[in-house]
């Protein structure tokens, strides 16, 4: 099953980071992620979101945590470890049985 990942971003300039972690994600994790985005709340108010969620789980936020949007390395980097840790176990690739003695 895919791995649930939601992008919200405010309004005014959140759109094409959005699209483009988007776009990054889908390409590191083919098949195993299913990303949306969205305005973060009502759009009214320029908040400076950029707030991503994989599952259930709160892995980004530049509210809360105090991050960017994904922009450096170090943030992909993270995020693409937050991410990884939260996919499905299954989509994990088979590890090598040790050999028999």
């Amino acid at each position: 099953s895919q791995l649930g990942i939601r992008i919200e971003y405010e309004a005014a300039e959140g759109p094409k980071y959005a699209t483009a972690l988007s776009a990054f994600l889908e390409q590191e994790y083919p098949g195993k992620v299913a990303v949306s985005q969205g305005v973060y709340g009502d759009g009214a108010c320029k908040t400076g979101a950029f707030e991503v969620t994989a599952g259930t789980t709160l892995i980004h936020s530049k509210l809360t945590m105090g991050h960017g949007k994904c922009q450096t390395d170090e943030e992909l980097d993270a995020v693409l470890e937050k991410v990884e840790a939260l996919l499905p176990k299954a989509d994990e690739r088979p590890r090598r049985a040790a050999a028999a003695a």
